[in-house]
């Protein structure tokens, strides 16, 4: 392996009652009218804590989660933790992870995967064990299924996507008897070799489809000599083109997916040598463009992918110097709802307006309120179950329900009785399950 750079995979529950959570009491309100929206000038989307429970800490899983849009939630195989490799299958529905399978392909890390929208089968292929591997497996949603042995040669590092015009899971490049840079394609039978021209061989890298374009996207990755790449490719089923030098610094495994409700690829963090990234950075097709300015920790080796359901990019895990530092978070990158409150005379009550914006566009809303703050889960079987509320379930009341404008804003004006005073709102966009900060009533 000398003069040759390692692959760092191997250097290293929807509206409920939480006691009286969503009843139909109001705030003492004598008339709700609904008004104009007031357009906030204001970035809607960032990155949210979602959950610190579920899976267990873990890295080398940049392509090993993928969403499954016939089961609405996401889907999460193996990778490393601190001091074994592991063979778990874990879903995200949005509000908690659920262990799915312990049974399935053997103990990996540096694998990918794809979901087959086709055919609703969750494609993984290859990883690293005690060596490289080269089998293609398929999750139905219940169990997964050894598909085949054949047409690949022992690899890992790589990268896939399901390119869903032409029905046909594209890999690109990865790492096994050395640094390779095929292009192949599977079509649910077999793979096929399409090309050896393009991008440069490489492993670490990032891909993801471009369903508004229909092309697959490509960035970064190392090369054999210990090149990091930042540079931007996309294939369109027939030929790679190179379409962007400059953006994010140039990086190994980030975490990056297509979010298809703006029809952007976003990519987060990722580490050249001993840097490791904390930024977010958006492809539109022309031009890179950074955006989020907060969020998780600098990582590399994330796992992401797109809830199409909630709208959101859910990022989970990763590590830092080479897997000694293990992480087992999940975030979400999304439209963040945001509320204001006037009320000009609390002492004596009277009339109050409440403005929210960063909702879904014309997506539902409701409006809670309760006397404390603190955490309230909405329990099984209500819609956003499992999102935890920042009010307490002493008397948790909601206030009001409505329907966000095109641009996900929206007004409710009320007379109110000077009871609420020093009580505290948020807004839970019934839509995607996303909170606004808690604002209190004063």
């Amino acid at each position: 392996m000398t003069g040759k750079t390692l692959p760092l995979a191997l250097r290293h529950r929807r509206a409920g009652e939480g006691r009286r959570l969503l009843t139909a009491v109001s705030l003492a309100a004598i008339m709700l009218t609904l008004l104009a929206p007031r357009v906030l000038a204001q970035s809607c989307m960032e990155w949210v804590l979602r959950s610190t429970e579920g899976p267990s800490p873990r890295w080398g899983i940049a392509q090993a989660m993928v969403y499954d849009s016939a089961r609405e939630r996401c889907v999460l195989f193996g990778g490393r933790g601190l001091d074994s490799l592991l063979a778990d299958t874990w879903t995200w529905s949005g509000g908690s992870w659920t262990l799915a399978a312990e049974t399935g392909p053997q103990r990996r890390y540096a694998h990918a995967m794809a979901f087959d929208s086709w055919r609703n089968r969750v494609v993984l292929v290859g990883g690293a064990s005690t060596g490289y591997i080269r089998d293609t497996w398929e999750w139905d949603g219940e169990r997964w299924s050894l598909v085949t042995t054949d047409g690949l040669l022992p690899i890992g590092n790589h990268a896939m996507a399901f390119d869903s015009t032409r029905g046909v899971t594209v890999l690109f490049g990865g790492y096994g008897s050395g640094v390779y840079r095929a292009t192949r394609e599977w079509d649910g039978v077999s793979w096929t070799h399409v090309t050896s021209e393009g991008p440069g061989p490489r492993f670490d890298h990032a891909m993801a489809f471009d369903a508004r374009r229909g092309v697959t996207v490509l960035f970064g990755g190392g090369g054999a000599n210990s090149e990091v790449y930042g540079d931007t490719w996309e294939w369109d089923g027939e030929s790679w083109t190179q379409v962007a030098t400059d953006g994010p610094a140039p990086r190994q495994v980030p975490g990056m997916t297509y979010d298809y409700a703006r029809g952007v690829i976003v990519l987060f963090g990722g580490v050249n040598r001993n840097q490791h990234f904390d930024d977010t950075w958006e492809w539109d097709g022309l031009a890179w463009r950074q955006v989020a300015s907060s969020g998780p920790s600098a990582r590399a080796t994330a796992a992401s992918a797109f809830d199409f359901a909630r709208g959101a990019v859910v990022l989970f895990g990763g590590s830092i110097d080479v897997g000694r530092e293990v992480f087992g978070d999940t975030w979400e990158y999304r439209r963040q709802p945001r509320m204001s409150i006037d009320f000009p005379n609390c002492s004596i009550g009277g009339l109050v307006t409440i403005e929210w914006s960063c909702t879904t566009p014309h997506g539902v809303i409701a409006l809670l309120f309760a006397r404390t703050t603190g955490e309230t889960t909405i329990p099984d079987g209500r819609p956003c179950a499992g999102t935890r509320l920042g009010l307490g379930p002493q008397n948790l009341q909601l206030v009001h329900t409505a329907r966000s404008d095109s641009r996900g804003s929206g007004s409710v004006r009320a007379i109110v009785s000077h009871a609420a005073c020093g009580g505290r709102a948020q807004v839970l966009d019934v839509t995607t399950c996303a909170l606004s900060e808690v604002v209190p009533v004063e």
